[in-house]
């Protein structure tokens, strides 16, 4: 089944079972053009992925373009990868959150956010409140640890060593011939 645009990963879980399930598909094939999402639900469908491995299907992402983040996340699990042409992106392992500390703007036009809340990390980036040092380490932490897990999934998907994962998860895209080299990808076909 083709999808156009965005993929919600509890949609593309679901076609992904129902693949697996169908005795007449011997090859699943991801059409990846994207520079990735969200984190939430990416752990979960790159397990299944991984975990559908050896069961008699061929899975095979194919990038079109851009293969990056959280889509490349998705498609190291998969058997292959390939890209389409040399000048494709692959990578950005990584991952970002970003939030704007309005507060000086605020502050400039006599405004105050007061944010009353039960905890310190609870009202993190309401507009206009300023960032505390504490939420700002907070962030970070949850920052670290999905990029950790990041890397696992990729290291696993891959077969490469902690090290290799490592030098290649700097945030950005490298083209299809140095993704090769790098192990990222299998080919260009």
């Amino acid at each position: 089944q083709q999808m156009f645009g965005g993929a919600a990963t509890d949609e593309v879980s679901k076609q992904f079972a129902k693949a697996m399930a169908d005795t007449n598909i011997s090859a699943i094939v991801f059409d990846i053009d994207s520079p990735g999402g969200q984190v939430a639900g990416i752990p979960q469908l790159a397990d299944q992925i991984f975990e559908a491995r050896g069961k008699g299907k061929q899975i095979i992402a194919q990038c079109d373009g851009t293969l990056a983040s959280a889509a490349y996340y998705i498609a190291s699990q998969c058997d292959k990868v390939f890209a389409s042409h040399s000048t494709d992106d692959i990578g950005s392992i990584g991952t970002v959150c970003c939030f704007y500390d309005y507060s000086k703007a605020f502050e400039k036009e006599g405004v105050e956010a007061v944010v009353t809340a039960s905890g310190p990390m609870k009202g993190l980036g309401i507009h206009g409140a300023p960032i505390t040092e504490d939420q700002r380490s907070y962030l970070k932490e949850k920052i670290d640890q999905s990029t950790s897990e990041f890397l696992a999934a990729v290291q696993r998907g891959r077969g490469l060593s902690p090290d290799a994962v490592k030098s290649v998860a700097t945030g950005g895209t490298v083209r299809a011939g140095e993704a090769i080299t790098q192990g990222l990808i299998d080919g260009v076909q």
